[in-house]
Formats: C-alpha cells, sequence, structure tokens
C-alpha cells in the first residue's frame, strides 16, 4: 500500500536516494551522461539538500515504509521535483502523488 504526507524533517537522505535512483537509473534512458553529471551533484550535501527540501515542502509517497517518490508544488504553480525511485517504478507512486497532489490541495499546501 502507497501512503503519501507532507514533508518532514530527517526525511532529505531518503529523498537525496530517490532522486539519485531516478536520475541514473531512469532518466539515463532519456539524457546523455554528460547531462546527468550535470543534473546530479556528485556527493551528497546534507545541509544543501536539507535546504531545498525545507524550500520545496513535498510530498513524500511510502511503499510499506520506505520512501519511494516524492512531488512538490510551489506557489506559482511550478512543479520543480517530481521523482519516484527507480525500484517502484510503474506501481502506482507517481499516481498516487499525483492523486495526493490534486490541485485544490495543492493549492492548500502552497498557501
Amino acid at each position: 500500500m502507497i501512503k503519501v504526507h507532507p514533508y518532514r524533517c530527517g526525511q532529505e537522505k531518503e529523498l537525496f536516494d530517490v532522486f539519485s535512483s531516478a536520475i541514473q537509473e531512469v532518466c539515463s534512458k532519456d539524457y546523455t551522461p554528460e547531462q546527468i553529471a550535470a543534473w546530479l551533484p556528485s556527493s551528497y550535501d546534507a545541509d544543501k539538500w536539507k535546504s531545498l527540501m525545507d524550500k520545496l515542502k513535498p510530498y513524500i509517497a511510502k511503499v510499506d515504509g520506505q520512501v519511494a517518490g516524492y512531488a512538490d508544488l510551489q506557489k506559482d504553480g511550478y512543479i520543480d521535483h517530481f521523482f519516484v525511485s527507480a525500484r517502484y517504478q510503474s506501481q502506482g507512486v507517481a499516481t498516487a502523488l499525483n492523486v495526493q497532489g490534486d490541485p485544490a490541495c495543492w493549492r492548500q499546501q502552497a498557501q
């Protein structure tokens, strides 16, 4: 079962791992190695990533207690991050985030 909840401080490393997995294992099918290298930081910077997640305030999707994906919606309607780990592709994680991200719900989150 997929459960979705708002971001909580302390989940930053798990979210970075999802981001990294999605880019290295999923997006690499559509982007060159040079593009992937430019997109993905060479190492995890805990302070920088925490600052980014604090700003984005994403929704987090978990499958059996494991972070499987996350997505945000900014006040202007822009989605900066919408990533699902390679391990959880084609299992309904993005759909669950999108349903949780119903425009009315996301507008409330963005306020």
